[in-house]
């Protein structure tokens, strides 16, 4: 209870803080990416409840000659390189911390291939998806100072954080270790096919 409040409280005072630099924003990839500027994604939440992420969208739809769209690298536009090495492509997500999708702190919220069918998980995946999915967490504070960690070790940290009792504490080192990411830009700029 003690973390949906802290979630609410500051979820709530960051959105009304940053709307006009949001705004600014969208106005920005609208220019540069199209519409919508909004991308969204089916992801894995808590007790694997599927709910959609919201993101800035960072790539355009341009195809190549046979009609099928380029590569991710082709398509990212230059102010999508910005905002996913700063982690501000990931501001919209302040929304889905408002509604209960996600927390703050949690386990990387899981791609959902609904087109797949039903996904197979691992005891330690099933375990990740006790706990609210969150913006930041262990696995991706673990990658942004390892870009070399392995998927496995980036999966046992979210796996610990899942297995552990709540810590308010331990949720703010990690909120606090994963600050300097918009100063000095280290997050990955292509982190999957999907990113957005």
């Amino acid at each position: 209870m003690k973390k949906r409040v802290f979630d609410l409280a500051l979820g709530a005072l960051l959105v009304v803080g940053t709307a006009p630099f949001m705004a600014v924003l969208a106005g920005a990839v609208a220019l540069t990416s199209g519409s919508p500027v909004i991308f969204r994604q089916p992801r894995l939440g808590l007790n694997g409840e599927t709910f959609e992420i919201y993101k800035f969208r960072t790539m355009t739809n341009k195809t190549g000659p046979d009609g099928k769209l380029l590569s991710d690298l082709e398509r990212v536009t230059a102010l999508g390189r910005i905002l996913r090495k700063t982690g501000l492509d990931e501001l919209p997500q302040l929304y889905n911390i408002l509604k209960g999708d996600m927390s703050f702190v949690g386990p990387r919220p899981r791609i959902f291939y609904s087109e797949k069918g039903s996904c197979v998980f691992t005891p330690e995946h099933q375990k990740t998806l006790s706990v609210r999915p969150g913006l930041t967490g262990p696995a991706q504070v673990a990658k942004m100072y390892n870009s070399g960690l392995s998927a496995s070790l980036a999966l046992a940290a979210d796996f610990e954080y899942a297995t552990k009792p709540p810590s308010l504490r331990s949720d703010l080192i990690l909120i606090a270790r994963t600050l300097p990411v918009l100063v000095v830009g280290n997050g990955s700029v292509l982190e999957g096919p999907n990113k957005g």
